[in-house]
Parts: structure tokens; sequence; C-alpha cells
């Protein structure tokens, strides 16, 4: 129904608001997953349609949550759809798509019941899991546990042809870094929730009293909660006074403060958080102190700027805008 109904929008036209039976999309995961996106239209159709949808999930998010698994199917399906080179394209696209990520979550998992990684791109979260296994008490094994799967998802991200997808063609490398995302951020609240919960009751996991291990899976659960601003300047002004007393790692309480600046929209100090911006090049976001940075640097133990940037630069060789 909602297929042959959508059909009679395509030569209505809109404007910024998208057409009822879209928006009905946006509620149905199921239909949203298997609808033929390339039948609304030509590619400038298509881009309307998406940019209108995109347009509506922000209103719908307002920036504190992720988006649903309908909304990560609409969007991915008319982003996709505007960009194939015909329609039998896009649907194997779709097709290769799922069949690897049903294969990413396999692996997951079996990471995750602690077997080997048979992918390198699941080492981390296999450390992790390595760690949950030999945890003194059932907490800690809850951490590390979480800051498994925390790892798991950002190791299936695709940037070429190395990762553990092969060389997939940019359609299908779209879809997985799209539903990895969706699904990644997703997780990324479940944990945050849980550890609002533990540091609630019991304070940070303090270097002294839990190991080093502990304090970064810690972190790294606060780092990649996007989605919660407030929690993650919480978990800063909690951070700031353990850092001399030697029990939180200096460099996660910079990665943090910088984290939750650019969150709110303020320059950072430490030049930790940027983006890609070329082929092969990483540019930090807005510092507050560019003569300064380096020294900065150097008293939380993180390294120079100009390393720092090399380094991520190499995640950007198959940046294309």
């Amino acid at each position: 129904m909602i297929g042959s109904v959508l059909a009679l929008v395509l030569f209505a036209g809109f404007d910024s608001t998208p057409p009822r039976p879209l928006l009905d999309l946006l509620e149905d995961a199921e239909a949203a997953a298997t609808f033929d996106y390339p039948s609304l239209g030509d590619a400038e159709r298509l881009s309307e349609l998406d940019a209108a949808l995109q347009q509506e999930v922000d209103r719908r998010r307002a920036g504190s949550r992720c988006v649903t698994p309908a909304e990560q199917a609409v969007l991915t399906g008319l982003a996709t759809a505007s960009a194939a080179q015909s329609h039998e394209a896009w649907r194997a696209d779709r097709e290769a798509a799922e069949h690897h990520l049903e294969r990413w979550r396999a692996l997951i998992e079996t990471v995750l019941a602690g077997e080997a990684a048979q992918a390198d791109d699941l080492a981390n979260a296999q450390r992790w899991i390595e760690a949950a296994r030999d945890a003194p008490t059932p907490r800690l094994a809850e951490l590390f546990r979480r800051s498994a799967w925390d790892q798991a998802w950002r190791g299936g991200y695709l940037d070429g042809p190395d990762g553990w997808a092969g060389d997939v063609v940019p359609g299908v490398m779209q879809r997985i870094n799209r539903t990895i995302a969706a699904e990644g951020c997703r997780q990324d609240m479940e944990n945050a929730v849980w550890l609002k919960t533990e540091l609630d009751a019991h304070g940070w996991f303090r270097i002294s009293q839990h190991g080093e291990e502990a304090d970064r899976a810690a972190w790294l659960i606060v780092q990649h909660a996007d989605q919660d601003p407030q929690f993650q300047t919480a978990v800063l002004a909690m951070l700031e006074p353990l850092v001399a007393l030697g029990e939180t790692r200096p460099s996660s309480y910079a990665y943090l403060h910088d984290r939750v600046a650019v969150n709110t929209g303020r320059p950072q100090r430490y030049g930790t958080q940027g983006r890609c911006t070329a082929p092969n090049v990483w540019t930090p976001r807005m510092i507050e102190d560019e003569a300064r940075v380096e020294a900065l640097r150097e008293q939380v133990d993180i390294g120079s700027l100009t390393e720092y940037r090399a380094h991520m630069s190499r995640f950007c060789a198959h940046y294309d805008g």
C-alpha cells in the first residue's frame, strides 16, 4: 500500500516538507528496508527527497538520539538510489551489503563468545573480551564487555579495499558504513546509560582501585556518547581533579575536553578532534590557542599535533567529499 500511494506523489512536487507516504516509512522499519527507492524518480528527484527526509529526521532527533532502524533504512535507500548507476545496480548493491553485514555481525558474535577474531578489524574488541574474561569482578567484566562492543562496531567501518569486506563498490560501502554508524550509535547510547548508572552509584573507575584498563574502558564509553553532551560534560568535570591525583590518564581528560568543546560548539584545546578534508588530509577543528597547542599536548602526553595529523591522515586515503 505504501508503495502504490508513494508513487502518486512523484510528480506532485513538494517544498521542504516530505510527502506523507515517505514520512510513514520513517515509522515502519520493515517497509523502509524493503522499499524500492529508485522507483521514486530520477537522480535529481531522489536527491530532493533525500534532503527533505534528512531535514525531517534531524528535526525529530534534535541532536539528542540516534537514528532509528526505519530512519536509517529510508535515508540510506534514498542516498544510494540517487547515486546509483542503474536500478539493477542499486538492487545488487543492497543485496551485497546485506550479505556483508550479516557476515560482520556473525564475526562480532564469534569474538564476543570468546573465540579468536577472524578479522584484524576486530583485534581491539578481542582484547576487551579477554579483559572481561579475566576481570576480578562482574562489574568490571561488564565494563570490558561493553568496551568490546564499542570497538567491534567501529572496527566495521570501511575506508578502502583493505577492510574486512574486501574491495566493494561505493554503493555497497556506503550502505555498510551507514549501518555501522547507526547501529554503533545505538550501542554507544546503551553503553552510556549503563555507565551513567554505575558512576552515579560508585563514582569513577579510579586507577588505584580498578586499574588502568578500567579507566580507559570507561573513558571510551564516555568519549563516544556524543548524543548526550551533558553526560560528557559532567564526566569531564569529574575527571579534572582526578588527573592531578593520578586516578585517570591525562590523555583521556584531553581527548574528552576536546570532544565536549566540539560537541558544544566551542574551539578545542588540544587539537584531537578533526575530519578528513581531502584525500590523505586530516584537519583539526578550530583550536582555541594554536600558539600553545603543542605545549599543551606535551603536558598531557599525547605527542605533537604534527605527528597526530600525519597519523590521522592515513584514514583519509579514500576521502571523496
